[in-house]
C-alpha cells in the first residue's frame, strides 16, 4: 500500500510519469512481488492485460479492493460487462458494499443501462454511514438525467447542491447538458422527446448552472459521462 500512497502523491502533483518510473522499478526490482501488488502496479503503468491476469489470481487476497481493481481493470480495456460481472461476483459473495455498488454503476452508465445503473447508485446510498454517500448522490442524478426523469434529476440536484459545495464534477454534468441541449434539434437527444420536453430540459439545466457558477471560476470541459465520480483507488 505504501508504493500504491506514493505514486498517488506524486500523480496528484502532478508527476504522474515519475510516479510510473517508480513503480516499473519496484516491479522490475522486488524479488517478492505477489500477484494482488504486482496487478496493482500493472493497472497504474496502464497496462491492463496484465493487470487483470494477476489480480484474477489474487482478487480474494486483498477483499473489496482486490475486486475494484480488477473491475477497473477490464472497464480500463472497455469490458464492461465482464467488469459488472466482478463486481456483482463480489456482492453475491461478500454482500453490500458502496464502492462496489458505485463501479458497477458507473460500468452499468458506459453500456448505456441506465436503469441498471441508477439502481446499483440507489443500492450504496442504502449503506448507513458510507463514506461514498456525496458520490452516490450525484451519480444518481447523473443517471436519472440520462434516463430523461428531468423533474427528478432537478429535485435530487437543488438538494444536492443546498449539502454539498459546487465543484468541478457539478459544472461539467451542467455544460454537458447543456452542450446536448444545444446540439440537438427537432428530436431532441436522439431518443425522440418533444421540442417543449427539449425546451424545459435546457431551461432546468441553465438555471441550475447559473446558480452554480455565481459560485466558483471553475471551467470545465464536457465529456461523455466524464462527470460521473469514480470512488477513487
Amino acid at each position: 500500500d505504501r508504493l500504491i500512497e506514493i505514486y498517488e502523491a506524486l500523480a496528484a502533483h502532478g508527476y504522474r510519469e515519475v510516479g510510473q518510473e517508480y513503480l516499473q522499478n519496484v516491479l522490475d526490482t522486488a524479488k517478492q512481488l505477489d500477484a494482488y501488488d504486482s496487478g496493482r502496479i500493472y493497472y497504474y503503468l496502464g497496462e491492463y492485460q496484465k493487470a487483470y491476469l494477476a489480480l484474477d489470481e489474487a482478487r480474494d487476497k486483498g477483499g473489496a479492493d482486490s475486486y475494484l481493481y480488477l473491475g477497473r481493470a477490464y472497464a480500463a480495456t472497455g469490458d464492461y460487462n465482464y467488469a459488472s460481472s466482478v463486481y456483482n461476483n463480489y456482492l453475491s459473495k461478500q454482500g453490500p458494499n458502496a464502492e462496489i455498488y458505485n463501479e458497477l454503476g458507473l460500468c452499468e452508465m458506459a453500456k448505456k443501462e441506465y436503469q441498471n445503473a441508477l439502481a446499483a447508485f440507489q443500492a450504496g446510498k442504502q449503506i448507513e454511514g458510507n463514506s461514498l454517500m456525496q458520490t452516490l448522490c450525484f451519480n444518481e442524478i447523473v443517471a436519472y438525467e440520462y434516463l430523461e426523469d428531468y423533474q427528478q434529476a432537478e429535485v435530487l440536484m437543488n438538494a444536492y447542491l443546498q449539502n454539498c459545495p459546487p465543484d468541478k464534477k457539478t459544472i461539467e454534468f451542467m455544460d454537458q447538458s447543456l452542450a446536448e441541449s444545444s446540439r440537438e434539434e427537432d428530436s431532441a437527444f436522439s431518443l425522440n422527446c418533444s421540442r417543449s420536453t427539449k425546451s424545459s430540459r435546457e431551461a432546468m439545466f441553465f438555471g441550475l448552472k447559473c446558480c452554480i457558477t455565481s459560485t466558483t471560476s471553475d471551467t470545465v470541459v464536457p465529456g461523455t459521462h466524464s462527470c460521473l465520480r469514480t470512488s477513487g483507488l
